[in-house]
């Protein structure tokens, strides 16, 4: 995949020649996967393309449909770059979740059904989950906006019912983290990480653009090191 209008004047392209897969590699899950390098390296610029920028050149595919065609039903890459607005407190937590991944046609009892399972997934409890978001701690917040990010990703996929999610399943997100934790100390990065960690395990796929990989460096199972808009490394964890 290849991009134009690189953020260095001296650089034509902010990504080039790049060929990378996420998700299932070698029939094994990837794990949380972390991209690094400097300002300017194409960190951004990837993610940015994974969650369906206009590409110059080259296809991004997810669950194997190109990213860009709009009359298929796909999971959706989600960016968070940001902590959540935690100070609406007119409705509950979980009720939030639900109004962010309702859609046309999937039941209320679902759409909660599934909000709940990420969040327990991610690490909320019942009780964070009944209050209200002004409540939660900074690692609750991040949490509360991963949650909030999981159910935008899959809620064109979401069926009718929770019959059909028993006989169908249910695609897991993928979320794109531009530099969401690295302002923060680096506890909140390793608590929120483990329900990060979960999640990859279960099949969802989580990308993370950081300047600070030591925050979360014992999560992650694959460090991708980015130079000039191109890859430099691409490095499994033992």
């Amino acid at each position: 995949m290849s991009t134009l209008f690189s953020s260095i004047p001296r650089r034509d392209w902010a990504i080039k020649n790049i060929s990378v897969h996420f998700g299932i590699n070698d029939d094994d899950l990837d794990g949380l996967v972390l991209l690094v390098g400097r300002s300017s390296s194409g960190k951004t610029a990837l993610m940015r393309l994974i969650a369906g920028d206009k590409l110059h050149s080259g296809n991004v595919f997810v669950n194997g449909v190109n990213i860009h065609d709009n009359d298929v039903r796909n999971t959706r890459p989600q960016i968070l770059n940001c902590k959540p607005n935690c100070y609406d407190d007119s409705l509950s937590v979980l009720d939030q979740l639900v109004n962010v991944g309702r859609n046309t046609k999937s039941s209320y009892d679902l759409v909660k059904l599934v909000a709940r399972d990420f969040a327990h997934i991610i690490g909320l409890t019942d009780k964070q989950l009944e209050g209200k978001p002004s409540n939660l701690s900074q690692s609750g917040q991040y949490m509360f906006g991963i949650v909030g990010g999981c159910m935008q990703s899959v809620r064109d996929t979401m069926p009718v019912s929770i019959k059909d999610v028993q006989d169908q399943g249910l695609y897991f997100p993928i979320l794109l983290l531009d530099e969401l934790f690295d302002s923060e100390h680096s506890s909140i990065a390793v608590k929120v990480g483990k329900g990060l960690k979960e999640l990859t395990r279960l099949g969802g796929v989580v990308i993370s653009a950081t300047h600070k990989p030591q925050y979360l460096d014992d999560t992650a199972a694959r460090i991708i090191t980015l130079s000039g808009g191109e890859i430099l490394t691409d490095l499994t964890e033992n």
